[in-house]
């Protein structure tokens, strides 16, 4: 279960074929809502609590929820939660709310390990750089910050997306330099770095190396598919707390 906003939409495009292509089983749900921080979400379970029939998540096709009502739906194996990207460069933004969040996931799914997703800086040029008076790689080094401190504050895991966007950016210039990973609005994803992600969200959730998907989306060429499991994967094997579960 994903607790998050568009950056964890993205895992879902590709996430499930990855997984497939490698014989495992997902279920993967969603609890999350566009441009949605750690704040947000506590907030609106706060209001849950106080209103069971606040329900914000979900839509009229798919139904509407709370949070703890989706948090008890299934004994989950796994939680995720992140920070909104335009307040991911700001370490002080995750507390307290992350810790709250986490103590309001330990109540509805004790079995559940909660973990944090990385998100990824801006593309250069995206104008909330300039007027953040940062550029994309001082994004990033603000960002890993406040989600490196925060996983070792609650002791949890982190999934290094926004790591492995990094080194596709650095690795990309001499190898595939046409290799667009985020898309022309500058902030999300493209196809091509929705199937990064959910490589590395594979490798991390199934603890299986990302070269044994077999899946690609057939407008990925199959030597850029190889070359970003192998940033996924990177990403994965720098990461310490990876194995220490």
């Amino acid at each position: 279960l994903s607790i998050g906003n568009s950056f964890s939409w993205s895992a879902a495009t590709y996430l499930p074929a990855v997984a497939k292509s490698a014989g495992c089983e997902l279920v993967f749900e969603q609890a999350s809502l566009g441009g949605w921080s750690l704040q947000g979400h506590w907030e609106l379970a706060e209001k849950s609590e106080a209103d069971p029939t606040f329900q914000p998540y979900g839509d009229d096709r798919s139904g509407k929820f709370s949070l703890r009502e989706k948090l008890e739906s299934r004994d989950w194996d796994i939680v995720t939660i992140q920070q909104a990207s335009h307040f991911s460069w700001q370490p002080e933004a995750f507390t307290p709310y992350a810790a709250k969040l986490a103590a309001y996931i330990h109540c509805y799914a004790p079995n559940a390990e909660i973990v944090l997703q990385q998100t990824w800086s801006y593309r250069p040029g995206e104008p909330r750089l300039e007027q953040w008076q940062l550029d994309s790689n001082g994004m990033y080094e603000r960002l890993t910050a406040g989600y490196v401190a925060t996983a070792g504050q609650l002791k949890l895991r982190l999934i290094p997306t926004g790591l492995a966007v990094q080194l596709v950016r650095l690795s990309a210039i001499g190898s595939y330099p046409e290799l667009e990973i985020i898309s022309a609005d500058s902030f999300h994803l493209s196809k091509s770095g929705e199937y990064l992600q959910a490589c590395v969200w594979f490798a991390f959730l199934f603890n299986r190396p990302a070269g044994e998907i077999r899946f690609r989306p057939a407008e990925l060429p199959a030597d850029q598919a190889r070359f970003l499991q192998k940033c996924a994967q990177a990403a994965i094997d720098a990461m310490p707390q990876h194995n220490a579960r």
